[in-house]
């Protein structure tokens, strides 16, 4: 496994984790090779590896999210907002309670 791959794992499952933690069941977590799917409701929102431009990208309905590894954090290359900010405002919204997932 390369380098950038052990990240993303790495970072993957430090999310299902958290996002385990939450124990609730409004949300269902699967795993799939190299990306982490939640659904909530109706809606599936993906987190997954980009290897050839080392990125980790978030579909979530008709948004997406490119995060690049800076200084130790998956920031979003727009915004600068790391992977954990936005994952945690969207799980917030949808559950209706405040989440960190940082």
């Amino acid at each position: 496994m390369t380098g950038f791959r052990a990240l993303v794992e790495e970072t993957l499952a430090a999310l299902e984790a958290r996002l385990d933690a939450l124990d609730t069941d409004a949300l269902e977590l699967r795993r799939i090779e190299g990306a982490l799917q939640i659904t909530v409701d109706d809606e599936t929102w993906v987190v997954s590896q980009q290897v050839p431009i080392s990125q980790l990208w978030l579909a979530a309905g008709p948004h997406a999210w490119h995060f690049l590894l800076q200084e130790g954090a998956w920031r979003d290359r727009k915004t600068g907002d790391r992977l954990e900010e936005v994952l945690s405002k969207l799980v917030s919204a949808c559950l209706h309670m405040a989440v960190d997932l940082g």
